[in-house]
């Protein structure tokens, strides 16, 4: 990293593969001129990038000039500064000012719009999109008042969080980014075309009237609170997914769902996925799962039977008594799965056991384990 003082620069840049990378510079003010090339001992670098968040909430900064050179622009480079243009290249668009109202035309060369690129602007109504515009970053329309839903060609990004009944994503979509409908409070159901491959992270946040998700069969992971407090959902079935991954929280606090069906192929499910999903009353996991968080299914308290898969011990009900014997072929018993079980006496335990998780006992009055260990 070369400070920007050391060369007459007021902008910081690192050499990288024989190429200059503008930096992060949290001090920058006033006009910042970003040259094609830097010298350095002798040798010229072509300027070729931006990191994310360069310029992050550098609110001194009045403008900015690129160069030709420039072949890409991290998410929130400009995020925050005073910058009263729109920040783009050929190919790239970065910044649109907060302060813009009304419907924006975007260049008919766009391919890239960066995450957060439109961030803030609470007075953008509409935006235009180029017809060969390729992707568009996570967040690129957080916090505007745009009143349409917004798409590239393979990821949806934004739905306005007035949008109220059901909505059908477009064909060709692969990818649901991040937050892309968090809020939507009126959204009642969602239908997702069989080329969706990813949920990403947030992507329905707390969108309380949603009843239903129709899964796409290319759909393949999940992630972190992708479903969060959804709480009218009553229903996720997965058999028809090639589903391997499903992130943490990810339907945490759905305190309607009454069903989760999974399907063979589930390898993994993150830390409090279903916790607190209260009306669940039974889950079946499949011989494929390989790995289990913490506390997955905490507070499912409708759930009356052990939860376990071919190989992993995950859940046993608080209200369980008396004496139980883990199955044979059980090689891990999950962190905290008998926590709680206050009224189990005895617990035996299978010689094909290898690990036992953190705190897997807490809480217990469990007088004797019995172990072949």
């Amino acid at each position: 990293l070369v400070p920007a003082a050391m060369w007459g620069y007021n902008f910081n840049y690192r050499i990288e593969n024989n190429e200059a990378i503008v930096t992060r510079t949290p001090d920058a003010k006033g006009v910042v001129e970003i040259p094609s090339k830097i010298e350095v001992k002798g040798v010229k670098y072509p300027v070729t990038a931006i990191d994310d968040s360069a310029f992050y909430f550098c609110y001194y900064i009045t403008d900015v000039k690129l160069p030709k050179s420039i072949e890409r622009i991290g998410d929130l480079a400009f995020f925050g500064t005073s910058i009263q243009e729109p920040v783009y290249t050929k190919t790239i668009f970065a910044y649109l000012p907060e302060s813009f109202e009304g419907e924006y035309k975007m260049p008919k060369n766009i391919t890239t719009i960066t995450g957060g690129a439109f961030m803030g602007c609470g007075g953008l109504t509409s935006v235009v999109l180029p017809k060969n515009l390729v992707h568009i970053g996570d967040l690129a329309f957080w916090g505007s008042s745009v009143n349409h839903p917004v798409y590239s060609q393979t990821e949806f990004v934004y739905m306005p969080s007035t949008f109220k009944g059901s909505y059908t994503v477009p064909e060709g979509i692969t990818r649901i980014a991040d937050k892309a409908f968090i809020d939507c409070r009126e959204l009642e159901a969602v239908i997702l075309p069989n080329s969706v491959k990813s949920i990403s992270k947030m992507a329905f946040l707390q969108c309380g009237k949603l009843i239903s998700v129709q899964l796409p069969a290319e759909l393949d992971e999940i992630g972190d609170s992708a479903f969060f407090e959804c709480k009218w959902l009553y229903k996720i079935d997965f058999s028809s997914c090639k589903i391997k991954k499903i992130g943490k929280g990810a339907f945490y606090s759905c305190a309607a769902l009454q069903k989760v069906i999974f399907a063979e192929g589930l390898t993994s499910i993150g830390d409090g996925a279903f916790a607190h999903c209260y009306d669940i009353d039974e889950v079946k996991l499949p011989a494929s799962l390989e790995e289990i968080g913490i506390l997955t299914f905490d507070r499912t308290k409708k759930v009356t039977t052990p939860i376990y898969s071919t190989k992993i011990f995950v859940r046993m009900p608080e209200d369980a008594t008396g004496t139980y014997e883990i199955p044979e072929g059980i090689e891990k018993i999950a962190p905290m799965a008998f926590r709680f079980c206050q009224k189990l006496t005895s617990v035996k335990i299978p010689s094909s056991v290898k690990e036992i998780g953190d705190k897997a006992f807490e809480y217990t009055k469990i007088e004797v384990i019995k172990t072949d260990l």
